[in-house]
């Protein structure tokens, strides 16, 4: 029985980390006053994340900013064949500097919530660069949204 008490905690251990960092609310952002949003949800081993904001679009690796790209040098915005949890994977690709950058996301976002990062960066990009926009976004309809 005790052989099993180790194997059993760390499987449970597992699950946890998992179940906490699909559910973890995205930290928030202010850079140079601009408040950014993020629409990717979290990744299970890598601390990347996607924020729009009104300079462009922003890629945070934990707490220290690793890229950014104004909206005109965003390239490509589609969905992929690729689904995780039946939620549609996308990819963003961006060129700065000569240099061809993809990022692999789900967008963030639920059913209760809805998709504010996500639809802003959509409607957004759809205005400022819609050659970039490869694909329909239409989230999962209307949300329903809780007040307090």
């Amino acid at each position: 029985m005790s052989s099993m008490l180790i194997p059993t905690i760390l499987f449970f251990s597992f699950f946890f980390f998992a179940l906490y960092r699909s559910i973890a609310p995205a930290p928030d952002r202010v850079l140079n006053g601009d408040t950014l949003i993020c629409f990717s949800r979290n990744k299970f081993f890598s601390r990347e994340l996607l924020y729009c904001g009104t300079q462009g679009v922003f890629v945070y690796r934990g707490r220290t900013l690793i890229a950014h790209y104004r909206f005109e040098e965003v390239v490509r915005l589609a969905k992929t064949g690729w689904h995780i949890n039946k939620i549609s994977v996308w990819e963003i690709e961006c060129v700065s500097g000569g240099k061809h950058v993809r990022y692999t996301f789900c967008p963030r976002g639920s059913l209760w919530f809805g998709h504010e990062g996500f639809d802003r960066l959509h409607k957004h990009m759809l205005r400022v660069n819609p050659d970039a926009v490869k694909a329909k976004w239409t989230g999962f309809g209307l949300h329903i949204d809780i007040k307090f």
